[in-house]
């Protein structure tokens, strides 16, 4: 599970370089931590849960949808079912 989440925070830290949280200067890698941990948090709380993969879908959730990223690139570094 850590060298999926170090690929995902990479991944996305890149694409994401610029870009800040609203309202504030920090990185927005703080919200895409915030989320991975909310994620980290329910799996506790659920029988069956890949836990890697929701760690990846929560630090890339933005993704395609912030930054220049295609499908294809997060498809060929991750999965198809990530994005």
């Amino acid at each position: 599970m850590q060298s999926a989440y170090q690929k995902a925070i990479r991944f996305a830290g890149e694409k994401h370089a610029n870009q800040k949280m609203p309202a504030s200067e920090a990185s927005y890698l703080v919200h895409l931590s915030n989320v991975a941990m909310e994620v980290i948090l329910a799996e506790r709380h659920t029988d069956d849960f890949d836990l890697t993969f929701a760690v990846q879908v929560a630090l890339l959730h933005d993704v395609l949808e912030d930054t220049p990223a295609t499908f294809e690139e997060v498809a060929a570094n991750f999965s198809e079912e990530i994005p």
